[in-house]
């Protein structure tokens, strides 16, 4: 999986959003981040480029909340701000 089209766009909303991306776990590059609700859950939105050339933006509470939605790379942006209203709506509260 190459990421090299979604950086600019996700380092960029990161900056404006207050979220650091991850960009390698256990050797393999990703691009996922973390965040702590005020409940103390976990949620986590990620990426995931598809073979058609769309990218999945992904997100859950690693728990049962999940949220995915199959964007284009011109619409990333637009599907991340999706993506963080959900992940808001499991708690009052995020910090990112």
């Amino acid at each position: 999986m190459r990421f090299d089209q979604a950086d600019p766009v996700i380092e960029r909303w990161g900056r404006l959003n207050t979220v650091p991306w991850c960009h390698a776990y256990r050797g393999e590059e990703v691009r996922s981040a973390d965040f702590t609700l005020s409940d103390g859950t976990f949620a986590q939105p990620w990426l995931e480029p598809q073979e058609d050339g769309s990218i999945a933006v992904c997100a859950w509470d690693r728990r049962a909340r999940k949220h995915n939605e199959i964007a284009s790379w011109t619409n990333l942006e637009s599907a991340l701000d999706r993506a963080l209203v959900v992940i808001r709506s499991w708690s009052p509260r995020v910090d990112a």
